[in-house]
Parts: structure tokens; C-alpha cells; sequence
């Protein structure tokens, strides 16, 4: 959706102020994107291998936490021969007898030799460790390719501005001259030098963002991510994962609507004057706004019975798809069922608009009125997709345990049991 936000944004540019460079951007980023997904996949599998992120630095330093579930094993005095075939330490699902430790060039250092209750001690701390092992690959996947376009869009755009001041013309032998000798130079990570640090700095940035990992941009957001840190036991029961899932939630509800232009940076995006940043602005509200339209004629269409598909968000409980084990914020495609509501921020706002128009079709308009019931529909719609979040579970899990304390003995026991449940999962590492 980034690389559809960089068109966009470029046709913005290239419509309103003329800037035939706006949509050279555009094929730069589509292009080094499809030139590094080799690359991106084998710094995935290092990932992998390493269970923590290869490139982002800061995010390896937070993933370096201790082996909580494992056991030490014997370094050995002396490589043995075969220590080049070995498996990296932490590489294998079932640990091996013996493993490697390797410096970042991939040459042996040390070799560990476990014996079997060791073996199986790590064995154990691997597998229940899978899926956020999964995660970090996942991310890296999708960083190393959105850096690596970052990287040559921000080169080529300082590159442009440099031969525009020069009074070079766009599409000439001399810019283009130019502007590949500089780019080159700026995007070599191996020269050291403050303007190729700087651009390596946004790329990093926009690879977080890209994956849900930026720092907060709002105060709230702020204020919040410090308090849930400030309170061990209020980050392990309510908020064990904050920062990704607010900015998910940031993102699909205010980035790419209209009411980012009501945020802080966004004003001051718009008050700066620079035009490449407020076509970016104006391209995310415009994917997200054309997103949520598009999937609203989707809902229409499907109730039709004419299409091989339907739509279906939060389900009432004496409706028809309940009883036939029809899942919440699910699509069927053919004869099968496929839930959507984690494929973030489309499954936001494709839950949000199936939510509106359940709401709306069973809502009385005419007493409540037209205005009354679009305001209840979209504030149910919201509260509906945020607190049935995977990451919201936590907080849901407790409100359910409060309301069911009010209950019945047997209300109350289930509701603690559930908890508890759910809980315990999260004291393993």
C-alpha cells in the first residue's frame, strides 16, 4: 500500500506543480523493491536462524533478551574438524549434540556440546518460541525491501534537487549524468559520511513504519506506550504488546483517513510548504478513503446473491451465520470461509464497513434519525474491529471477568478460568 501511496502521491505532484521527477519516484521504488526480494529473503532466513532482526540495529539490541527457556552447554577447547557443518547455535528446531557459535561474517568461534536432557531442555524453548520467531522473519522480509527503495527514492531525490539547482533539465544527458553518479554515492552504505547517514536514517524509519514499529507520533500515544512501561504487572496482564498494535490502530484509523488532517504533524506538514510531504499526506488519506469506498460497493454487491462472494463483519447472535459456525469479519469465497480481520489496515476497514451496514440495515432511521444512526453505526462498527483484536484480547478478557464476577458462581468461575487461561500463556518466554 506504500508503493500505491508513492503513485499516487506522485501523480499529486507531477498534476499540481508540474514535477516530472514525482513519477520517477514512483518506478524507482517499484523497481528496487521487485530487485530486493532476493536479498530480503536471505536476511529473513538469518532472522530466522538468529531468532532476533539482521538489519534495524536498535530493534536487535530489544530482541537480545536471555535464553529463559534452555541450558547452557560445554564449550569445547578445541574446533573440531567438522565444526564448518555444524548448525549455528539456536538454528535447529531439535538441538543438536553439538552447535556453533559464528561471528557475523559466518566463521566459527566457539562449539557447544549438550547432552540429551540439555538437548531437550532447548528443544522445548525453540518451539514455543516459533511464532514470534515467525514475526521477526516476517518483518525483516518486509523491511529489507521497503529500506532498500527508501534508500534510492531519498538518493535520487537529493540527487534532483542538486541538478535542479544547478540548472540542469530534467530528462537531459547531463542530469541524468549527474543524478546516477550521485545517487550511486549516496546509497554506498560502506562510505561514511554524514548526507549517506542521513538518508540510511529515513530509510531505517520508513522501514519501521512500514511494519508497524515507528515511535509514537502522537502525544497520547506517547503518554500511553510510557505508562503501560512505567507498570511491569500492567504491561504482562493488559498491554503485553503496545507499541505495534497502537501504531496498526493509528494507522487504519486516523493516517489514512481524514482525520489526519486534524493531527499535530499533519498540520505541520501542511504549514511547511514541502510538497513532496504533503502529496504523501494527501495520498494516504486518499488510498484509505478509496479502500473503505471500495469495500463498502464490495458489501453492497455481495448481498446482491449474485456474486460468488460475501461479506460478513461482527455477527448477531441469533443470526442465521451464527448458527452455522460462520467466524466474525470472515469472506466467503465460493463455497468456503476466510476470516480478514487480521490482515491489517484493509481488515480494519473492511470490518468497519461490513460492522456500519449490519448496523444500519436492522437500525430504526426513521425514529432514531438518518444522522443518529450513521454517528451509532460507525462508533459500534469502531469499538466492534478494536476490541476484537488479537492484541486487544487482554483487555477484553478482563472486562469479560468483571461482568462475570456480577454473575452467578458458575459465571464467575468460568470467567476466571478464562482468564487465568489466558494469562499464563504470557509468563513464557
Amino acid at each position: 500500500i506504500y508503493t500505491l501511496d508513492r503513485t499516487l502521491g506522485g501523480a499529486y505532484r507531477y498534476l499540481a506543480a508540474g514535477d516530472k521527477a514525482a513519477l520517477k519516484e514512483a518506478r524507482i521504488d517499484m523497481s528496487t523493491k521487485y530487485h530486493t526480494v532476493g536479498r530480503a529473503w536471505e536476511l529473513a532466513k538469518q532472522a530466522w536462524r538468529d531468532g532476533a532482526p539482521v538489519t534495524d540495529r536498535r530493534q536487535r539490541i530489544e530482541f537480545r533478551t536471555r535464553n529463559a527457556i534452555g541450558r547452557e552447554g560445554t564449550r569445547l577447547d578445541e574446533l573440531p574438524a567438522n565444526a564448518d557443518q555444524l548448525p549455528e547455535v539456536g538454528e535447529k528446531f531439535f538441538a543438536r549434540k553439538r552447535e556453533a557459535v559464528r561471528d557475523n561474517f559466518g566463521n566459527v568461534t566457539d562449539v557447544v556440546e549438550y547432552n540429551n536432557f540439555q538437548r531437550a531442555i532447548n528443544t522445548i524453548g525453540r518451539v514455543i518460541r516459533t511464532p514470534g520467531r515467525a514475526l521477526i522473519t516476517g518483518d525483516e522480509f518486509f523491511k529489507t525491501i521497503n529500506r532498500e527503495a527508501e534508500l534510492q527514492v531519498q538518493a535520487f531525490r537529493k540527487a534532483d534537487d542538486e541538478a535542479v539547482e544547478m540548472g540542469l533539465e530534467y530528462g537531459t544527458a547531463k542530469y541524468e549524468a549527474y543524478v546516477n553518479k550521485r545517487t550511486k554515492k549516496l546509497t554506498d552504505e560502506g562510505i561514511i559520511d554524514p548526507e549517506n547517514i542521513e538518508l540510511q536514517a529515513l530509510a531505517i524509519e520508513k522501514a519501521r513504519l512500514v511494519t508497524f514499529q515507528e515511535s509514537p507520533r502522537t502525544s497520547f500515544g506517547a503518554a500511553s506506550e510510557q505508562l503501560v512501561n512505567s507498570n511491569r504487572w500492567v504491561k504482562l496482564i493488559f498491554a503485553p504488546f503496545f507499541r505495534t498494535p497502537m501504531n496498526i490502530l493509528r494507522q487504519g484509523a486516523m493516517d489514512r483517513t481524514p482525520l489526519s488532517y486534524f493531527m499535530k504533524s499533519s498540520k505541520e506538514v501542511l504549514a511547511s510548504g514541502d510538497q513532496r510531504a504533503i502529496a504523501e499526506l494527501h495520498a494516504r488519506a486518499f488510498s484509505g478513503v478509496g479502500a473503505m469506498t471500495a469495500f463498502y460497493f464490495l458489501t453492497t454487491g455481495a448481498e446482491e446473491g449474485d456474486k460468488g462472494f460475501e461479506i460478513v463483519g461482527k455477527i448477531p447472535r441469533n443470526n442465521v451465520a451464527r448458527h452455522a459456525n460462520v467466524k466474525d469479519y470472515s469472506i466467503r469465497l465460493g463455497d468456503n470461509w476466510y476470516q480478514f480481520n487480521r490482515l491489517e489496515p484493509f481488515g480494519m476497514w473492511l470490518g468497519m464497513i461490513a460492522d456500519m451496514r449490519t448496523h444500519t440495515k436492522y437500525a430504526d432511521s426513521e425514529d432514531d434519525g438518518l444522522a443518529f444512526t450513521l454517528g451509532a453505526g460507525a462508533l459500534a462498527s469502531f469499538m466492534n474491529n478494536v476490541g476484537g483484536k488479537t492484541y486487544m484480547k487482554s483487555i477484553s478478557d478482563f472486562q469479560d471477568l468483571l461482568e462475570g464476577i456480577n454473575k452467578s458462581p458458575a459465571a464467575v468461575e468460568r470467567a476466571v478460568d478464562r482468564f487465568a487461561a489466558g494469562e499464563f500463556g504470557k509468563l513464557i518466554p
